[in-house]
């Protein structure tokens, strides 16, 4: 079992738009779209620090700006995120694994180099700058060996927890979890580039993150 804490994306409209676009990528997304802060911990007494309040306090309502798209590649790993830019992040930030710091929102992470290339052109083919308020720091506890990997302890699978009425509002026509898990290559490329198409027409100071006229079109 390991604990992290992550910023998830409050605003229902932004955070289906993004989780869309990561399952037609991935249909076995486990958590809806986030920021990793810290961890993980091996600990739960790690896991709450007297400090964590103090964290809380710094990065109350301040803004994360989603500044485009970069990538990981190799042998084993292709790996698609949002880069993402906050100076009060940076004072409490800490990835084990990682020395530098780079807080992102991944997109698409598995080993399939050709497919992530394919991703990567569709979303290369848009700008993205817009931003978010962080509404909270919050605890995220993964378990793979009490939870596989299509579950999640807290939330369940992304593709049973998304909102399919707002994601069919945003591409312009009906979408569940059977048309998610039968839709071909071809269709998943195509809803990525549509609902980029939608991000790509938010600006960082719009203050309704998803308005009617970004909708693409039926």
């Amino acid at each position: 079992m390991k604990f992290f804490y992550v910023i998830y994306i409050a605003d229902d409209n932004l955070r289906t738009l993004i989780d869309g676009m990561r399952l037609f990528a991935d249909m076995n997304q486990k958590y809806s779209a986030h920021i990793t802060v810290r961890g993980p911990y091996e600990s739960k007494d790690d896991y709450t620090p007297p400090s964590f309040y103090g964290w809380e306090r710094e990065i109350a309502d301040t803004h994360i700006l989603v500044s485009g798209i970069d990538t990981f590649f190799n042998i084993k790993q292709s790996t698609i995120f949002f880069k993402c830019e906050s100076e009060e992040l940076r004072g409490i930030w800490w990835k084990k694994h990682f020395a530098h710091y780079s807080p992102h929102i991944t997109i698409y992470d598995r080993n399939d180099k050709e497919y992530a290339n394919e991703i990567l052109c569709e979303l290369e083919k848009h700008q993205f700058n817009f931003s978010f308020k962080v509404a909270a720091l919050e605890k995220l506890i993964s378990d793979s060996k009490r939870y596989p990997k299509t579950q999640t302890r807290l939330f369940g699978q992304l593709i049973n927890t998304i909102n399919y009425e707002l994601l069919s509002g945003i591409l312009g026509f009906q979408v569940d979890k059977f048309f998610i898990e039968t839709a071909n290559k071809r269709t998943r490329l195509d809803c990525i580039n549509r609902l980029a198409t939608t991000l790509s027409s938010i600006r960082c100071n719009d203050d309704i993150i998803i308005r009617d006229s970004c909708s693409p079109s039926k």
